[in-house]
């Protein structure tokens, strides 16, 4: 992070396209790789590199196509979206990162 001088690098912005199925606690729509990866990169974020591994040449055009600098309204939309409880699939292997903070890890 940018206080530690640590670059933050993103490679599950679509968290393994989950984000794009889909919630039933949602009503708006739901991102494109685009807005996943506009949302990692938006300004605020300690995000400097976002990796995605496209599984073909389409959807790497697709997402690239999608890049963009968002609107605050956009980025808020997302925040939102994106702060709804997402480890409920029993799918993070590791839970306690979420209670570690930057500082403790590099001392």
């Amino acid at each position: 992070c940018e206080k530690c001088r640590v670059p933050v690098i993103a490679f599950t912005t679509t968290r393994w396209n989950a984000l794009q199925e889909g919630r039933t606690d949602w009503d708006g729509n739901v991102p494109s790789t685009g807005d996943c990866l506009s949302y990692a990169l938006e300004k605020g974020t300690p995000v400097e590199i976002v990796l995605h591994s496209a599984r073909d040449e389409r959807e790497l055009e697709e997402a690239m196509e999608g890049l963009r600098w968002m609107g605050s309204e956009e980025v808020g939309m997302w925040k939102k979206y994106g702060d709804l409880h997402w480890n409920d699939d029993g799918f993070d292997e590791y839970p306690e990162e979420m209670e570690m903070s930057l500082e403790n890890i590099l001392l």
